[in-house]
């Protein structure tokens, strides 16, 4: 829809002569430049392209739309625009403003215009319009001028207002008066006791003569003039509508078969008084109770970047993310999480983001039409926004937000065996890691009186780990945001966040199931020993046993058990049952369980997977559903670690906001992680019988 937009003007006055008091306004001149609201540069209007909205057009007070106080006929040429009319509507706005035009005080006027399309030109750019150059400005093509103002003060010095501010005394009506009121459809009688409807049925009647040039001179039909009547309410109810839609973003409401409509669109095509319209705008917006709020202005950036974050939050919702996930990631307060729940925010679109890009960057499309245009005017608002450095308000800056937490929704929403048995470092490039230990005694030394102490060193152990990178791209086009569509992106982002938990999963899997670290020479590898009571009791005391280089033990307690999901009924009867039933013998005896919570455990689908646990040259472990693990706790000392880049655990959307174009939007996505192993004596391999 279109924004209406105040155009000031400064005029002279002048008193005329008796009867009506009429006025002429020199409302725009063709060298003007104009400050507009909402927007950060003077506009121009481009007179070849303006036209009027109706023949007659309005005279209010101060642009308050109840404050009527005449009429006028316009005219738009190469040199500006110009209206002439009479001063129709009795009452104290219309005596104060001839009593003071008498007094010559400086009346100022401003009109009232939409104009669907501004094109911006820069400072380092010049454009002809109407005639003369001007840069550092917007064209306002297609403007439509609607209304016309008197008020105390305006901007553009050149225009003139003059006022013939003498009243006449009211005469009987005459028979050619009567007879032309009695034309257009109105009972004659009736008109005379209504002061305002005679003024402006007298004024008609005196436009129709050759002698009255300000008005025009060509007489209508009763019929033509109330289908000309109709059209003007119409245009006005269309043209409120469109008003009152935009003070609310024109929220998208559904139509009868559940498709997506613009409030504006709905309202228009199913008859819908100013009042409904106004009604039903509210619903979307409880928050603003004001009927004279106006777009948000371009450097308002503490609105904008709450907004930004309450429309992010509402997007993910849209995208399927639940209230848990978000709670569990602690991405929004409270707040924000209210705001983005509420009518105003709940199922935002991507074209509402683009619109609301656009609003705040100045630059105007009309909402509901998706096509080329909107996604141009979408790029320029972005760029235009990026390049004032106030606000966090991006489209594809938002869009790329709204895609990381739904992958990492994704990537979190299964458990991980690996922070359960894993270390984590960092690393800050992709050289290879080395694991460290310190040669010869693992233990303080005593210090006799006067001796010298003995300095510790670390040495590489043989053991390493690198990092790779696991990386997709993806992509907005051009067709997906014709189409509204934001579940293109996230159920893509969706996939990649499954696919990179997977990615991962399966390499840590690898590096346990093919590590050369267990075997009967590092004392950690156990054959023959089933996971029960004995073997658990088996496991446990050859982990104890273990020694450090110097003969003395580890010091350390293999209190976790990773097992094959095959596995879980007996790693919880022994984690949990203080009895089991000995089911070796078939007996109905129940023997002593003495592991029982004196261990952590965790099944994890992986182990029993034979892609996953196969060998380096595809051929599956057989024993993998009765192999099982014992560690030690990774934040005291790992056996196996995993290494991210820059401490970055989890795989990253990012955007290329500068390749934001017609053709669409595109992001990649990676993940950089490596594992490797550190320390033989703090896992244990036990392969069952």
């Amino acid at each position: 829809m279109r924004f209406k937009h105040l155009l000031p003007a400064s005029p002279t006055i002048v008193a005329g002569e008796d009867g009506i008091p009429k006025v002429s306004i020199l409302a725009y001149n063709a060298d003007s430049a104009l400050s507009v609201r909402g927007f950060d540069a003077p506009v121009v209007i481009d007179l070849s392209t303006a036209s009027l909205e109706r023949p007659v057009t309005k005279i209010n007070r101060n642009h308050e739309q109840d404050r009527e106080v005449g009429h006028a006929t316009g005219k738009i040429d190469a040199s500006g625009i110009y209206f002439d009319g009479l001063l129709s509507v009795p009452g104290q706005d219309r005596d104060e403003i001839v009593e003071a035009a008498k007094n010559d005080f400086p009346w100022d006027a401003s009109i009232e215009a939409s104009f669907p399309k501004a094109e911006f030109v820069s400072k380092s750019k010049r454009v002809t319009v109407n005639g003369h150059q001007f840069s550092g400005v917007y064209v306002a093509r297609n403007a439509v001028l609607t209304g016309v103002a008197i008020l105390n003060r305006g901007a553009d010095r050149q225009t003139v207002v003059s006022i013939a501010a003498k009243h006449k005394d009211r005469t009987q009506m005459n028979p050619e008066l009567k007879n032309f009121i009695e034309a257009q459809g109105f009972d004659a009688e009736m008109v005379e006791n209504n002061e305002t409807q005679l003024q402006f049925l007298t004024a008609q009647f005196e436009a129709q003569k050759p002698e009255a040039p300000s008005l025009p001179s060509t007489s209508f039909s009763g019929v033509a003039q109330k289908q000309r009547d109709s059209q003007a309410e119409e245009a006005q109810r269309v043209s409120r509508i469109r008003t009152i839609c935009a003070k609310y973003n024109d929220p998208e409401i559904e139509d009868e078969n559940g498709n997506p409509i613009s409030l504006a669109a709905h309202a228009i095509s199913s008859g819908m008084t100013e009042k409904e319209c106004e009604l039903e705008a509210r619903l979307f917006d409880l928050d603003n109770k004001s009927s004279g709020h106006s777009a948000p202005a371009f450097h308002d950036a503490t609105k904008n970047d709450q907004d930004a974050q309450v429309i992010e939050a509402a997007m993910v919702m849209s995208s399927g993310v639940s209230e848990g996930d978000i709670k569990k990631n602690g991405w929004y307060d409270e707040r924000v999480m209210n705001e983005a729940k509420s009518s105003r925010f709940k199922g935002f679109r991507v074209s509402r983001l683009a619109y609301q890009t656009m609003q705040a960057a100045g630059v105007y499309h009309p909402p509901g039409q998706l096509d080329d245009n909107y996604i141009q005017q979408s790029v320029k608002a972005h760029h235009k926004l990026m390049a004032s450095g106030f606000t966090t308000l991006s489209l594809p800056g938002i869009m790329s937000n709204v895609a990381n937490k739904t992958l990492l929704a994704a990537y979190t929403r299964a458990p991980s065996f690996i922070p359960f048995v894993f270390g984590q470092a960092s690393a800050t490039d992709f050289k290879p890691l080395y694991s460290y230990q310190l040669e010869g005694s693992g233990m303080l030394e005593k210090l006799a009186q006067d001796a010298e102490m003995k300095h510790g060193k670390l040495v590489e152990s043989q053991y390493t780990k690198k990092l790779e990178t696991y990386a997709k791209m993806l992509a907005f086009t051009r067709q997906d945001m014709i189409n509204d569509d934001m579940s293109a992106l996230t159920r893509v982002a969706t996939m990649l966040g499954t696919m990179a938990f997977k990615a991962r999963e399966f390499a840590a899997t690898q590096t346990i199931a093919n590590s050369t670290m267990f075997s009967l020479a590092n004392g950690n590898l156990l054959t023959g020993n089933t996971l029960n009571i004995d073997g658990l009791t088996a496991s446990g005391v050859a982990f104890d046993g273990q020694t450090d280089t110097d003969g003395l033990p580890i010091g350390v307690d293999g209190a976790r058990l990773l097992a094959p999901a095959s596995l879980k009924v007996i790693t919880s009867q022994l984690q949990n049952q203080t009895e089991i039933r000995d089911t070796a013998t078939n007996s109905k005896n129940f023997i002593n369980n003495p592991h029982a919570g004196m261990f952590e455990s965790f099944n994890s689908q992986w182990l029993d997977n034979s892609i996953a646990t196969a060998a380096a040259n595809g051929t599956p472990d057989v024993d993998r559903s009765k192999t099982w693990y014992r560690f030690a706790d990774p934040g005291a000392a790992a056996a196996f670690e995993v290494v991210y880049l820059n401490g970055q655990d989890s795989p990253t959307i990012q955007s290329a906001e500068t390749s934001f174009n017609t053709l669409g939007m595109q992001w990649r996505c990676f993940f950089d992680f490596g594992f490797g192993e550190n320390d033989p004596k703090m896992a244990q391999k036990c392969v069952g019988a």
